[in-house]
């Protein structure tokens, strides 16, 4: 059997770790084949296919923030000839500035394709958005977007018209050769409630590759050059100017801890003159990301909106506490046994857990245990993947 990838890139961002960690899996452990087309960024091995090139890319970026969408179309030939050769079409983001959707999924029907579209945030259900945080004009037809300047940013509002564009395409997909895969139980619901709605629609939970570490945090806090008499507080995002990942809310009460505390950060860095701050940047190796796990005392994820993030996983299987925000598939990660939910925007709520975990080493330690638990019952790699190669290769069942 030969699988077909289609995302935005394979080598940044959550959407592309767990696309190319499916990809990668299939071509090492199985007998399928798997092949990745995708359309920024670098290729990472032989089987994967940059489908439009830059010039391309910045032509569609503009049409994009001009028109609301990509008008590409030098990239059709390459794509269509690998769905012909193919025997199922597992679509991931299709956002990006990279792809002719409406074309796409043209060829998809034509040559009568199974497909499997895994939905890593709301693009597909609403006008614009990736998230539209407390809009819910999404339902029955955005209009006057709100969110303009949010991924994948929009010069001019043409939510409306896009929105019916959407639901015009995607619903040519048929019905009893297409599975909606969503991370959350969250986002599933959400589907429900949207213009495809009549679709199959199940929930895979995201998961990651187990790594045990052997060191110890002061041998960690000494190898990166962070502080070993102070408790340090961690977040990680790609760009914390991310709006939806909330950072504001951080850097909101940074000044109301005490000297003996610091809060370290991963991610693009950002301009914030704060004595207790220290950004690490951007680090693309896990193994020293989950480094900086290890040496940190508390977890922060303060997305005001999200799906099912892996960083949260990637806390629970280095032991460390998580406190979040109650929204989307966060609530589903953070039951009251394995970390501290608080509501979104609510800073004093959030210093109070995170004070709650530093002063109480020993709820600290249950928590993460109990996350770790958690991770080793739901979230492996090994229990995910099997759940994508039974639908894969029973893909009738789920009909």
């Amino acid at each position: 059997m030969k699988i077909l990838h289609i995302n935005t890139r394979c080598d940044k961002g959550g959407a592309a770790t767990i696309a190319y960690n499916i990809h990668k899996y299939i071509n090492k452990y199985t007998t399928n084949k798997s092949i990745f087309a995708f359309g920024r960024g670098i290729k990472k091995d032989e089987n994967c296919f940059k489908i439009i090139n830059n010039f391309h890319v910045n032509i569609s970026a503009s049409a994009h923030r001009f028109l609301g969408s990509s008008k590409s179309i030098n990239n059709l030939y390459i794509l269509e000839k690998l769905i012909i050769e193919a025997d199922i079409i597992h679509i991931h983001n299709l956002h990006g500035y990279y792809i002719n959707y409406g074309a796409l999924i043209n060829i998809i029907v034509k040559q009568d394709k199974k497909v499997i579209w895994t939905l890593h945030d709301q693009w597909s259900m609403t006008g614009r958005c990736a998230f539209p945080f407390d809009c819910n004009k999404w339902i029955k037809g955005c209009y006057s977007c709100e969110h303009l300047n949010e991924y994948p940013k929009s010069y001019i509002d043409k939510s409306k018209r896009l929105w019916i564009e959407k639901n015009h395409h995607f619903n040519k997909l048929k019905k009893d050769k297409t599975i909606i895969v969503t991370p959350s139980i969250w986002l599933k619901n959400e589907v429900k409630h949207s213009f495809m709605k009549e679709y199959n629609v199940i929930s895979i939970s995201n998961g990651i590759k187990n790594f045990n570490r052997n060191e110890t945090k002061n041998n960690l806090r000494i190898k990166y050059k962070l502080p070993t008499d102070k408790k340090i507080i961690l977040f990680v995002a790609d760009s914390l100017k991310d709006k939806r990942k909330g950072i504001r809310y951080i850097l909101d009460i940074m000044n109301e801890f005490e000297e003996e505390v610091v809060f370290v950060s991963v991610g693009k860095n950002i301009e914030a003159k704060k004595n207790n701050f220290i950004q690490l940047g951007y680090i693309s190796d896990k193994l020293s990301l989950y480094d900086i796990y290890n040496l940190s005392d508390v977890f922060i994820i303060s997305s005001i909106a999200d799906n099912f993030p892996t960083t949260v996983l990637e806390a629970f299987m280095n032991k460390i506490p998580v406190i979040g925000f109650n929204v989307g598939g966060i609530s589903e990660q953070l039951d009251k046994n394995c970390g501290i939910l608080v509501n979104i925007g609510d800073k004093n709520s959030l210093k109070e857990g995170i004070l709650k975990l530093l002063i109480n080493p020993k709820f600290a330690k249950v928590i993460s245990e109990n996350g770790y638990n958690k991770f080793l019952n739901n979230y492996t790699e090994d229990i995910f993947m099997k759940k994508y190669l039974d639908l894969y290769n029973n893909f009738e069942k789920y009909i």
